[in-house]
């Protein structure tokens, strides 16, 4: 057969036909993506004790879920358990923690159905911390809170620390009021060892001088020896045959002659000098020892140096005699008695007696039935002017909240940790600020 122009065009369009029927494809209907699942995302927030805390829809729960479509809505699994809360179904919400409470609240929520207001997608959790308003310096113990305390106020290479004991009571009080004299820190020791939190504070503060306040009873020769270690020039003890002459040593070695007033306090219990030393510190004032029913030569003497212009008697009748408050009224022109039923009235009638309201920034609170931290802060609470005020673990007696409501101070520092001093309290606390 013979090809042909003609046959050989017609073949090219067949082929042509054939391979256009083979590229056509039929196309297929394409199935719609299906929306992502909302995913509820946990939250936290942070109020003050005493605040309250208002978080509108904006910035609520719902902020930070994931693919949550428009006008969600949810429903509260689980409450706070420590104040009071309102939330509506847009995540929106108010809280106001417990008077006394200080730590983490939480609630628990979920993505609910607009229609029947039931969750449907899992639940997120909301967490709330309550901080205090209130400043806290306290460590594990007595001497870490005394370093704490020292490092609060205090910077290296200081010209002088005071060393006592933080196991008897007597000549830690001398050692406070020779600190506030002098505007130098006190730290604490055992009879026997230093330990590591006072080393530090050694280490740190690199003292030209340090001073040990006690007899080889209270603060050993071996602890004196080891203080010879830490580079101060010069290393000394203030000492004396028992409190009385201790506390007189310290005045002698501190203060110069012609004081406007000097204190006594009794030596036998150390609530009511606890307060002394915290308004002595401040004041720059000593305070001195007696026995309860006769005033000791060592004191007298001291007295007699000093020449006050005026002797204040810190305690009542059952603490320091009215037979005592008539030897002293041979030594200085004025005498006068600070009394109370309590050491926390005490505590609050010396405070207000000794500091003006209005020139008070900033007060100090520490236990009243555990002497070291009172002991500690008196030299701190001193070198800002500021009073030390007693209260219970549990509680604010009431006239020590008298007194932080006179005061309206716009700072309140707590002295020690929480096995002496409550969270309780320190949120309590609070409510007394400016």
């Amino acid at each position: 057969m013979l090809i042909t122009p003609k046959h050989q065009l017609m073949k090219a369009v067949a082929v042509s036909l054939v391979l256009v029927a083979v590229a056509i494809v039929v196309p297929t209907m394409a199935t719609p993506a299906q929306a992502a699942a909302p995913i509820p995302v946990d939250d936290a927030y942070s109020v003050l004790a005493q605040g309250v805390l208002s978080v509108g829809a904006e910035k609520g729960v719902l902020a930070n879920d994931v693919d949550v479509p428009a006008n969600s809505e949810i429903a509260l699994l689980l409450h706070v358990a420590n104040g009071g809360m309102n939330a509506n179904v847009y995540g929106a919400f108010t809280y106001r923690p417990e008077e006394s409470f200080v730590g983490t609240d939480s609630f628990t929520y979920c993505l609910a159905s607009p229609t029947t207001h039931l969750c449907e997608i899992a639940a997120a959790t909301v967490t709330i911390t309550v901080e205090s308003s209130v400043e806290r310096i306290g460590g594990a113990d007595r001497f870490a809170t005394a370093a704490d305390l020292s490092a609060s106020e205090f910077t290296s290479q200081i010209d002088t620390v005071y060393v006592a004991s933080g196991v008897t009571y007597p000549d830690a009080l001398s050692a406070s009021s020779a600190a506030g004299g002098r505007s130098g820190p006190i730290l604490l020791v055992t009879g026997s060892t230093i330990p590591s939190e006072t080393d530090a504070a050694l280490r740190r503060l690199n003292a030209q001088r340090i001073v040990i306040v006690g007899g080889e009873r209270a603060v050993s020769a071996s602890v004196e020896t080891a203080l010879r270690g830490y580079g101060a020039a010069e290393v000394t003890r203030m000492g004396g045959s028992d409190r009385f002459a201790v506390s007189a040593e310290v005045s002698r070695r501190t203060f110069a002659p012609y004081r406007s007033v000097v204190y006594v306090a009794s030596g036998e219990n150390f609530p009511d000098a606890l307060s002394a030393t915290a308004t002595t510190d401040a004041l720059e004032s000593p305070v001195l020892l007696t026995r309860r029913t006769g005033l000791p030569e060592p004191v007298k003497e001291a007295l007699t140096r000093l020449e006050p212009n005026a002797i204040v008697v810190i305690g009542g009748e059952a603490a320091i005699a009215p037979s005592v408050v008539d030897e002293l009224k041979k030594l200085a022109p004025a005498v006068s008695r600070v009394i109370g039923a309590d050491r926390y009235a005490v505590s609050a009638a010396l405070m207000l007696d000794s500091f003006e309201p209005a020139d008070v920034d900033t007060v100090y609170v520490a236990a009243g039935d555990n002497f070291p931290d009172a002991l500690a802060a008196a030299p701190v609470a001193g070198h800002n002017r500021a009073p030390v005020l007693l209260v219970a673990r549990e509680s604010i007696p009431a006239v020590i909240a008298d007194a932080l409501d006179a005061f309206n101070p716009n700072r309140i520092v707590v002295v020690g940790g929480s096995s002496v001093i409550s969270p309780a309290v320190e949120a309590a606390l609070a409510a007394h600020l400016r």
